[in-house]
């Protein structure tokens, strides 16, 4: 779900998370270069993409830079713009990719730590994950390609660092069962070893992983809709209930969760996106129900909107 970001030092922007929103409508990414509301003028609209298209920015060439990104599911294709504030039509650099097919979710990361996303889709229908090779070729004319067995129809797909290895793990998030299954680090299929499996959720929830705590690493956490409260869980990736656990009320139903650094503190902050009034809750720092203090609110975006709210300016 989760995922928004572009670059700092060629859109002047600071290193901290700045709220923005993908409009599928239009295509156009509305970015905050301030947290502010989007009134107050300090703002980028960009067209990157169409309706349809899934948003998917991030640092695909391993130079600390953030594109724009959107993978459309009719083709199969990734849409990188080029540097820069202009629209599409006016970048140059833009790269388009094929890695994927209709039914797949796109679910690029850096699962080789090498400072860089891999494009990549979890394929729900056979649980397939298909990472594509170094580069920006399409996948048929890649090398490197690896395709990896790890969930099944019906999961959803939580790929995250969450051992501080400095790189991902092929994970999901099982909604029948609130069970987390991590694979092992060898990117070999589920069941060759060094699996995780942690039960922390439940059917209904939403799986939210970040780094809350500014560990360095990714905490199982789940945000439910139905009380508006965030389950993280303890640092000992044991099943829910063994101890460091931390439930905090942040949100309501038919807000969709954005935890995000908002504050270049190293940690992510609880919050979320309301469709209804397009407006931001970033909660406070201290991890206490919404309403204890350090609360922030602002508008950025409106109903059918899609929230990007990680750094324009490095990945998480």
């Amino acid at each position: 779900m989760s995922f928004a970001h572009y670059i700092h030092d060629r859109l002047g922007l600071s290193h901290g998370a700045q709220l923005g929103v993908f409009r599928p409508s239009s295509g156009h990414w509305h970015i905050m270069t301030a947290n502010n509301n989007w009134d107050h003028g300090q703002h980028h609209s960009i067209q990157c993409g169409a309706n349809g298209d899934i948003p998917v920015p991030g640092d695909y060439l391993g130079t600390g830079k953030v594109q724009l990104a959107v993978f459309r599911p009719s083709s199969g294709h990734w849409y990188i713009k080029g540097a820069g504030t202009h629209d599409w039509s006016g970048s140059s650099g833009n790269i388009q990719v094929q890695c994927g097919q209709n039914g797949d979710i796109p679910v690029p990361a850096d699962y080789f730590g090498e400072g860089r996303l891999r494009m990549a889709v979890f394929r729900p229908s056979d649980g397939m994950w298909h990472i594509k090779g170094a580069g920006l070729s399409d996948w048929g004319s890649s090398h490197g390609n690896m395709s990896i067995q790890c969930g099944m129809s019906g999961d959803v797909p939580v790929p995250a660092d969450y051992h501080g290895e400095g790189r991902a793990r092929i994970a999901v998030w099982r909604p029948s069962n609130g069970t987390w299954y991590v694979n092992g680090s060898n990117q070999h299929n589920w069941g060759h070893g060094g699996e995780t499996s942690v039960q922390c959720g439940m059917s209904g929830d939403i799986p939210v992983p970040a780094d809350f705590h500014g560990e360095g690493r990714v905490r199982m956490c789940v945000w439910r809709p139905s009380n508006g409260t965030w389950y993280i869980n303890g640092s000992n990736h044991h099943n829910w209930g063994h101890g460091g656990e931390t439930s905090v009320q942040c949100g309501m139903s038919g807000d969709i969760p954005v935890p995000a650094s908002y504050h270049k503190d190293g940690r992510d902050r609880i919050a979320v996106w309301r469709p209804s009034d397009g407006k931001w809750y970033i909660n406070g720092s201290n991890q206490h129900n919404w309403g204890h203090g350090g609360e922030q609110s602002f508008q950025c975006g409106m109903s059918g909107d899609i929230p990007k709210g990680r750094s324009w300016a490095h990945l998480h």
